[in-house]
């Protein structure tokens, strides 16, 4: 087998593990004590104007504390908890919106509009900015992250667990 050929089966077999472990954040989220470990409140208030970074809020967070996604937190093709997603949450994705919203953290993509950061970071928001992720390890230490940024550690300690989990079964059925 040549290569190149090797390369793109390596390829698509880490493509479809981590698309794998990604749906794994479709099931519904455990119960979220109250924990501790970020300098924002325990129940502060969050807005994402990422799609990424909305499936992460509404796996993790409690909805009371859920003041904003972005717009494409409901789109058909890409998001797969959009069925999650009270649309009364869905907001234009804006920077005067998110100032309008005054939440505690705003979470977003590290490669969005700059101008909206900016901005919301000159008004005095807390931004926290989120990569895409490429490796089953980065999505796990992304989650851990999100966790201690949104105080609910115990959640986000849950899904990282049956991702490896689902991990260990994929290698499983990889090897049969």
């Amino acid at each position: 087998m040549k290569s190149g050929m090797k390369s793109r089966m390596k390829r698509g077999m880490r493509r479809s593990v981590l698309a794998f472990m990604l749906a794994l954040l479709a099931q519904p989220g455990m119960a979220q004590p109250k924990t501790t470990g970020s300098d924002i409140p325990e129940q502060s208030r969050i807005l994402s104007l990422n799609m990424c970074t909305d499936q992460l809020l509404v796996d993790l967070v409690p909805r009371s504390r859920i003041v904003g996604l972005s717009p494409y937190a409901r789109d058909a093709q890409h998001s797969w908890a959009r069925d999650r997603i009270d649309p009364a949450l869905v907001m234009s994705g804006t920077a005067e919106e998110a100032l309008r919203l005054r939440p505690d953290l705003v979470v977003m993509g590290l490669y969005d509009k700059p101008a909206t950061r900016a901005l919301v970071e000159t008004h005095g928001l807390r931004v926290a900015d989120f990569d895409d992720v490429k490796t089953i390890d980065e999505a796990r230490a992304q989650i851990h992250r999100f966790g201690v940024l949104t105080n609910s550690e115990v959640a986000a300690a849950a899904r990282i667990a049956e991702i490896g989990r689902a991990s260990c079964r994929e290698r499983v059925y990889a090897c049969v």
